[in-house]
């Protein structure tokens, strides 16, 4: 399945403000949940509806309604936290999972630290929330645990992806649906996005 990347307005204007590196703390966080609102309404366009009777002030009629329960919400930690809140607040019926993964420096090979997901996990579509797309190894990383619990439901939500990681990512997991609000072109040789917006989780916690 291809990457889809936003097109909208509203999303260039929040990635500008991401990478200007004069943004506060405050100013980087709000611009971080108004991407995760978007990149949570982009991967509801094919959430299944359910028709419903209801009572109006005119009688009877039917409406059709969205049902989150089966969706679960794994923001690897801990920039994934900067997307939380905004998509918990599109999908409020959904289950939180937590996963840890720090990317080494030596070799930038992720290494799990911490994991607490809903189970059983087969039973969910997984929405795995994380600001940054760029060697791959860390999503690869999460999506191959999710996969060993039986999940085969599977979003990946992302603020700034490159280009090397998406065709990593693709590679491993097809039929994965990657949601990007936009996509930069390259890595540097430590492994960080060129442009990019510098360490997303530094920036939303203020620990430079």
């Amino acid at each position: 399945m291809p990457i889809q990347q936003l097109q909208h307005p509203l999303v260039h204007h929040h990635i500008g403000k991401l990478r200007s590196s004069d943004a506060s703390i405050q100013d980087f966080r709000h611009s971080m949940q108004q991407l995760g609102r978007c990149l949570a309404y982009k991967a509801l366009s094919q959430q299944p509806l359910m028709e419903r009777k209801i009572n109006t002030w005119q009688g009877e009629m039917t409406v059709k309604e969205m049902h989150c329960q089966q969706i679960t919400l794994v923001p690897i930690l801990r920039a994934g936290l900067g997307l939380l809140d905004a998509v918990v607040n599109m999908v409020p019926e959904a289950s939180v999972s937590m996963l840890g993964l720090y990317r080494n420096p030596d070799d930038l090979t992720p290494v799990a630290y911490f994991d607490k997901t809903v189970t059983p996990l087969s039973n969910y579509q997984a929405w795995v929330l994380d600001p940054m797309l760029a060697t791959g190894g860390s999503m690869i990383a999460a999506l191959d645990h999710i996969t060993s619990k039986g999940c085969c439901q599977i979003k990946a939500l992302v603020v700034l992806a490159a280009e090397q990681g998406i065709d990593k990512v693709l590679s491993a997991y097809p039929e994965t649906e990657l949601i990007a609000a936009t996509i930069d072109p390259k890595l540097n040789d430590k492994g960080y996005i060129v442009p990019g917006l510098g360490d997303a989780g530094d920036r939303l916690f203020g620990t430079y």
